[in-house]
């Protein structure tokens, strides 16, 4: 019965990696999209900057030739203030010549305003453009990165999903059926580790009669909690694959007087695994299984 707990055991073992790898690749995507989010809003920036620039500059070209066209105007009108040939018409002259300056001031303050502002706005360009860059160069090797892990997950859960085709293949049909229900029941986990007398699927403890039983793991057992089929951690035969510890040995006590051995004791390990644990605690899971709570599958 332990080689079948074990070969359950590395069941979910199998099972949880091709879940594990399943999500990554699933994620992948997002995780692109997250590691290009600052990229993309030192491209949003790029845009907005480069747009408002270009809108400078050709505001710029306009105010220059508005400029230009004054003075043109300007020349024109200080020449026929010479030729004037009476007061109103000289009058006349000079009005058009206030005119004439006051858009001319009014043209020259507002290029200088649209120099200034784009003098600093192709600095910003250049400092954010330098930014973009490295940034893009940090994002590539996310792509990378991403990419990587994405590839290593698809060949592991190819070997993953090869590995368990063949571990099926040795389990009884009767004990895989029950494997794979209580893993549809339980969000894939079918198995649930039991340390220190408490099942690690619910966190609740497991009665001190039902956990000396699962130290035998002589039979499939479930927590009469969550149905999951128990395991022992602490099983020498379990050990190695769960890189558990190794147990300390119980010293065996002397004989009394009279020549007779006491009492055997549960292990000292055991002891303190006990938990306090109320029997009539109302269990659920159980009736999902159709089986009595604790009882061996």
């Amino acid at each position: 019965m332990k080689e079948i707990i074990l070969k359950l055991i590395i069941l979910q073992s199998l099972d949880d990696k091709i879940k594990l790898w399943q999500r990554t690749a699933s994620e992948g995507p997002s995780k692109l999209t997250q590691a290009r989010q600052k990229l993309t809003e030192l491209e949003a920036q790029l845009a907005d900057l480069t747009s408002k620039l270009t809108e400078n500059r050709k505001r710029r070209r306009e105010l220059e030739n508005e400029i230009a066209d004054l003075s043109a105007r300007r020349t024109t009108n200080q020449s026929r203030q010479l030729r004037a040939r009476n007061n109103d018409e000289y009058r006349a002259i000079l009005k058009e010549a206030e005119t004439i300056n006051n858009m001319l001031t009014t043209r020259e303050d507002e290029l200088l305003l649209h120099m200034d502002s784009g003098e600093k706005m192709d600095v910003q360009l250049a400092d954010l453009s330098a930014e973009h860059k490295a940034e893009e160069a940090l994002f590539q090797d996310r792509v990378k990165v991403i990419e990587a892990i994405l590839k290593d997950g698809q060949e592991n859960e190819a070997i993953a999903v090869k590995e368990r085709g063949e571990l099926i293949t040795t389990i009884q049909p009767d004990i895989l059926s029950r494997y794979m229900t209580v893993a549809r029941n339980r969000d894939g986990q079918a198995m649930s580790p039991v340390k220190d007398g408490q099942c690690q699927g619910c966190q609740l403890s497991i009665p001190p009669q039902l956990f000396n039983e699962l130290q035998r793991s002589d039979k499939l057992m479930v927590c009469p909690n969550c149905a999951r089929i128990m395991y022992w951690t602490r099983d020498p035969y379990f050990r190695e694959f769960l890189g558990e510890p190794e147990a300390e040995p119980v010293p065996e006590k002397p004989e009394n007087r009279r020549g007779r051995k006491p009492k055997a004791k549960v292990s000292e390990e055991a002891a303190t695994d006990e938990p306090t644990a109320n029997d009539n605690h109302a269990f659920e899971g159980a009736e999902d299984q159709g089986d009595t709570p604790g009882a061996a599958l």
